[in-house]
């Protein structure tokens, strides 16, 4: 198993130094979001403004990440076959299957139905093969969800390049000295680009007293989060995330 262990490692190893990159950039202060207050401070508009590029090598990064993995997946199922005392060939993978295997008819055979069962060429052992059942994308799963992500990544990967985005946060708080007015914050899912709107704040009162103050001012981060200061009792926090 040393060949999966060295592909999972060069995997970690890509990704590792993607995130530790991206994180730095955001640490650095690199992301500024301006808030608005619209509507007598019944909603507020938060716009990202001269955010930095996206590096190009980032898609590259991503990449090999991504085939590394799935070629960790490929050498597992070759080794599974040795393990079993099979022989493998070029026809061996590890399948990643988004239906699940059913009959095949052929009209024109004498004997129409042929059950195509899940299995990987020179034989597995039988506990490895339910294993590999539980995780295909097509149970639902956690594991069949990102096992999917790889496979689609890894063929795109191949033909086109990946686009990577600073997307949206994802996270969000609030917080001021005062009991603050019930509201609800969405984000838009708009990638983080010059005065794209990357989230809204919608209050049931007016808020404008609290947010009369809100102006431009540079992302304070805490903790990875990037806080957008709207007037000096409500900091808007939200995490920059790679997509």
């Amino acid at each position: 198993m040393h060949d999966v262990e060295v592909k999972l490692d060069r995997a970690w190893f890509h990704q590792s130094a993607l995130d530790t990159e991206f994180q730095v950039l955001c640490e650095s202060g690199a992301y500024d979001f301006k808030p608005e207050v619209r509507d007598k401070g019944r909603e507020h508009i938060y716009r990202s403004i001269n955010p930095p590029p996206v590096r190009r090598y980032w898609s590259v990064q991503l990449g090999e990440s991504v085939h590394a993995l799935r070629s960790a997946l490929e050498h597992l199922a070759r080794q599974l076959v040795i393990a079993n005392k099979g022989a493998p060939n070029d026809w061996t993978h590890f399948p990643i299957c988004s239906r699940r295997p059913r009959d095949r008819f052929f009209k024109h055979l004498s004997h129409p139905r042929r059950t195509r069962p899940l299995k990987i060429r020179g034989g597995v052992p039988r506990e490895a093969l339910e294993l590999i059942k539980a995780v295909q994308p097509y149970t639902g799963t956690d594991e069949g969800r990102r096992l999917l992500g790889i496979n689609r990544l890894d063929i795109f990967d191949e033909h086109r390049e990946l686009v990577v985005v600073v997307s949206r946060g994802h996270t969000s708080s609030t917080w001021g000295t005062v009991p603050l007015p019930e509201s609800r914050k969405m984000f838009t899912g708009q990638p983080v680009e010059h005065n794209n709107v990357v989230a809204r704040g919608s209050f049931l009162r007016h808020h404008f007293a609290w947010a009369r103050d809100c102006r431009e001012l540079p992302t304070d981060l805490s903790g990875g989060l990037a806080r957008i200061p709207v007037g000096s009792r409500e900091p808007f926090a939200a995490a920059p995330s790679l997509s």
